[in-house]
């Protein structure tokens, strides 16, 4: 799940549509336009529900290629809107297709959708039943009154058996208790995530879930002290996802402003945009004198002596906005790197190997913390060749 696969009645409504491929044998042509039709009809129930406009936080995907093209008199041309409302050959499900299958809940069989390992109950196919038969009719409009009588399947409006059938699929349980057997490893993983999460909104609290999460997981002594946190090897895993997702967004920042900075000669005089050459330059000027070795003792240690996560990333972003307090968010995650990528990570063997393995991933990948823990033994030894030549020849 992501911020793109948001809304829980779309997995519902997948799952749905998979029953209803089954049910009438389609292959993969007849289950995408199947697919297409019914993403369509959802955003346009969703706005024929709200003509006083719709609730923050209910907008329905697709929902500006749909509501130009819905009339309050005229309805809905549902073959032209299912064919312009999206670019993308699936629709959005192209983004819940994935997540829908992990979860059990849609089978995915060379571009045929079909039910998963986990059935779709009774109620929720009733709740789509009036979308859905619109959906696989040859029907190419749609009366307003059509959608009104759809409408219980617009996002908001309350299914019981759905939030207890989704409820029940996210923390692999069923009558309220958890067996392990019953379960596939990503069923068990997605539990473990949840109930990390869970764990940290108990002992942080705070507005934000995220920030929740990252104040009780990414640093600290949660990992070995707190007898929920300590049991789940999950939560090692999310810490060193949370302390990478530093870099890359520090990377992300470093990109904008350099971005950013291409046009300025442009923009001002008409000059041309900014060479590599200039843009490393400018980049060069927002760094204050110093050694690498000077910078890093500035930043002061990553973890402390019992392995545990130091909040040094936390602490830059503080700071004033600028390329400079990004450059040291990359090099403490260098530093990071370097506990792991020599061996010498403090208590090989515990919890902290998960959150290492996380943090730097499955595989070595440009501008990831081992290459710019890489880059740093670089500069060390150009600084050593060129201290030693300086000392043979007198300087």
């Amino acid at each position: 799940m992501s911020s793109v696969t948001k809304y829980a009645r779309y997995y519902a409504l997948y799952a749905a549509a998979a029953v209803e491929g089954e049910r009438r044998d389609l292959d993969a042509q007849g289950c995408r336009e199947l697919l297409r039709r019914a993403e369509v009809l959802l955003a346009a129930v969703q706005i024929a529900q709200s003509p006083g406009g719709i609730p923050d936080g209910l907008f329905p995907h697709g929902h500006d290629g749909v509501y130009p093209r819905l009339s309050a008199d005229d309805g809905l041309d549902l073959d032209r809107t299912a064919r312009v409302y999206s670019p993308r050959s699936w629709g959005f499900w192209s983004q819940y297709g994935a997540p829908a299958q992990v979860l059990g809940i849609v089978g995915y069989d060379g571009g045929r959708i079909r039910p998963g390992r986990h059935e779709c109950p009774a109620e929720v196919r009733e709740l789509f039943a009036p979308l859905l038969a619109l959906a696989g009719s040859r029907r190419t409009e749609v009366r307003t009154a059509e959608l009104q009588e759809a409408g219980a399947a617009a996002l908001g409006q309350p299914c019981a058996e759905e939030r207890d059938w989704l409820a029940s699929l996210l923390t692999a349980t069923r009558d309220g208790m958890h067996h392990p057997e019953d379960w596939q490893a990503t069923d068990r993983t997605r539990r473990a995530t949840l109930r990390v999460l869970a764990r940290a909104v108990a002992l942080h609290g705070g507005r934000s879930y995220t920030g929740a999460l990252r104040e009780t997981v990414a640093f600290g002594t949660s990992l070995t002290d707190d007898p929920v946190l300590s049991a789940a090897p999950e939560a090692a895993r999310w810490r060193g996802l949370l302390l990478r997702h530093y870099s890359v967004s520090a990377w992300r920042r470093l990109w904008a402003d350099l971005v950013t900075e291409v046009g300025t000669q442009d923009g001002q005089d008409g000059g041309q945009d900014m060479s590599a050459v200039e843009l490393r330059a400018w980049l060069c000027d927002q760094v204050p004198d110093g050694t690498v070795n000077e910078v890093l003792a500035g930043l002061g240690p990553v973890h402390d002596r019992a392995g545990h996560s130091v909040p040094v990333e936390p602490r830059l972003l503080e700071e004033e906005p600028a390329p400079w307090r990004d450059v040291r968010i990359l090099l403490a995650g260098g530093l990071r790197a370097r506990d792991g990528a020599d061996g010498t990570h403090p208590h090989p063997g515990n919890p902290f190997a998960g959150v290492q393995r996380a943090f730097l991933g499955d595989r070595r990948e440009f501008l990831d913390p081992t290459w710019v823990e890489a880059l740093m033994r670089g500069a060390f030894a150009i600084f050593e060749r060129a201290g030693r030549r300086g000392w043979r020849e007198g300087r």
